[in-house]
């Protein structure tokens, strides 16, 4: 998980957001896996990761 963390933080810092697609190239899943690891990160309320959007234009941005 630690590897996956890296990752999404640095594609935020680096663009201002992520999409699923984003994630699922970084961390090598289909979306379907990726989509449900991102669920449960903006779950966790520690993570920092917060969501904008919804469906196809939905992206995952830090959360302030």
């Amino acid at each position: 998980m630690y590897k996956k963390n890296c990752k999404k933080k640095t594609i935020i810092a680096k663009n201002g957001f992520m999409t699923l697609y984003d994630y699922a190239n970084a961390t090598h899943q289909s979306r379907s896996v990726a989509s449900k690891d991102l669920r449960q990160i903006v779950a966790d309320l520690k993570s920092g990761i917060t969501t904008r959007g919804s469906h196809s234009h939905k992206v995952w941005i830090a959360n302030d």
